[in-house]
């Protein structure tokens, strides 16, 4: 017996209806529209799968540019590698071509911080040039101006600065930018940074400040630069301890002399005693 062909479509549209689940299949956001065979791309398959029906798949599959991966986009795909790798021809290229000088890649990584990261500073020139915003977040929260800290890049800290990055963002860790180079011991960048008046008041997410950071560490010539540019030797923080008493707890012999004679005050070195 002979079917008809709408009749047939009927059945089948019934018959995965039923079974359901059971004919559920995993779909990947980088399916073949994708070209991946063109350019091949690593991609994290299992993290991205899509529990996905059949009919739902066929729906899909009909306007795929509603669900294709955020680095489906090729132009944008290589301008990250050449920003990460320090290609300045070929960024110039891939932004003439059209490329987003603000898309991230599917972690959330954006060619700016790549490039700040990297310590490539005409890279992240050209990418300010064309319009890349130096306070985009990429990865973990972290914004260029947090990750050419982190790196050390001094150079880049001061250009990302003159182009307006907010010197007192947070990354997702809970770090500003000044938070971040005192932690890394990026004297050059703590000066650039210092230089720009940051918010000595901002804590981490243990509630201590740079200067607190620097003491407990023994960071003797950050201490110096910090409270040079006016950081409070006697500011506690949210567990009412003093920078000279995380000095004096780690046994930090010449950040506690170096304190005491930049005015710390040992009888306000912590507050425990009235807990």
């Amino acid at each position: 017996m002979v079917i008809p062909r709408m009749q047939l479509a009927f059945i089948l549209a019934a018959t995965m209806l039923a079974v359901g689940p059971a004919l559920a299949f995993d779909v990947t956001p980088d399916i073949g529209w994708t070209d991946e065979a063109a350019d091949p791309f690593v991609i994290d398959r299992q993290a991205q799968r899509v529990r996905r029906t059949p009919l739902e798949f066929a729906a899909i599959k009909a306007t795929p540019a509603e669900y294709e991966a955020a680095t489906a986009d090729r132009n944008g795909r290589e301008l990250m590698r050449a920003a990460r790798d320090g290609h300045l021809a070929k960024v110039k290229k891939l932004l003439a071509a059209g490329a987003n000088a603000n898309a991230p890649d599917q972690w959330g990584a954006r060619p700016l911080a790549v490039a700040a990261t990297a310590g490539h500073a005409e890279i992240v020139r050209l990418l300010l040039e064309r319009g890349a915003d130096p306070d985009a977040r990429g990865e973990n929260g972290i914004t260029p101006l947090v990750a050419a800290a982190l790196a050390g890049h001094a150079g880049i800290v001061r250009r990302l600065l003159r182009a307006g990055a907010d010197i007192d963002a947070k990354s997702a860790n809970g770090d500003t930018p000044l938070l971040a180079a005192v932690r890394m011991d990026r004297l050059a960048v703590v000066r650039e940074l210092l230089a720009a008046r940051p918010d000595f008041e901002r804590p981490d997410r243990d509630g201590l400040m740079p200067l607190a950071l620097a003491a407990r560490d023994g960071r003797v010539a950050l201490i110096d630069a910090l409270v040079a540019a006016g950081a409070d030797p006697n500011l506690l923080d949210k567990g009412g301890r003093s920078p000279l008493w995380w000095a004096v707890y780690r046994k930090q012999r010449l950040a506690v002399a170096l304190l005491l004679e930049r005015g710390a005050d040992p009888g306000a070195m912590s507050t425990d005693i009235y807990d």
